[in-house]
């Protein structure tokens, strides 16, 4: 049986009035906007500049991951984790660019997600969906889609470690800790210029416990 559009809205409504729906709607949001960039922009094409200069070492994750997913280790690559996530896919569905852009679409998603929680968590749903939109329509992230950089993982890594170290205050202290302290060496293992924020972490989590 087919909605009309009065029962649509009532459902898009209840959706977003609710604490868990307004995140997905959030997530949703963001995939969509990434997976239009993803069919707009298939292929690598230089969008990403230094400096107004064309660069990218996106070359250096895809072959660390292809030499991972063939049984020969990551080589000399320093910053692995994009690598590794990488390899994970590849060793299933094959080497190809598209794994990248797939990737980077739920990663950023992802994130988008993460950054509504904490701006919620910490101020009120408004300044939320306002942080989330300037994440999600944001040029300088939408150009990363297509493209091997350890931006986007690193930055999904970091996000949701804070939002745990959020977590910390509200119980389950230990459990949350520990999974924040994961992700925070994780995004430090894909794009390490979150490291300064460790001694931060560190002592939120004492101050939490005293």
């Amino acid at each position: 049986m087919l909605l009309t559009g009065k029962q649509i809205r009532v459902a898009f409504r209840a959706l977003a009035q609710s604490p868990l729906g307004s995140a997905l709607l959030v997530f949703l949001v963001a995939l969509c906007v990434r997976i239009l960039f993803g069919i707009a922009h298939p292929h690598f094409d230089n969008i990403f500049a230094v400096r107004g200069v064309p660069f990218s070492d996106g070359v250096t994750w895809t072959t660390a991951a292809i030499s991972l997913a063939e049984g020969r280790g990551l080589g000399s690559v320093y910053r692995p984790g994009l690598s590794v996530a990488l390899a994970l896919f590849y060793t299933w569905f094959g080497y190809s660019y598209h794994t990248i852009t797939v990737l980077n679409i739920l990663v950023g998603s992802s994130t988008a997600l993460f950054i509504f929680l904490i701006a919620r968590s910490v101020f009120n749903e408004l300044i939320a969906i306002a942080a989330a939109c300037f994440f999600v329509f944001d040029p300088s992230q939408l150009v990363q889609t297509p493209q091997a950089t350890t931006e986007p993982l690193g930055s999904l890594f970091f996000v949701a470690a804070i939002y745990f170290l959020l977590l910390v205050n509200r119980g389950g202290k230990a459990k949350h800790a520990i999974i924040g302290g994961v992700l925070f060496g994780l995004s430090n293992l894909t794009h390490p210029l979150t490291l300064v924020c460790a001694p931060f972490y560190a002592g939120h989590v004492i101050f939490s416990e005293w």
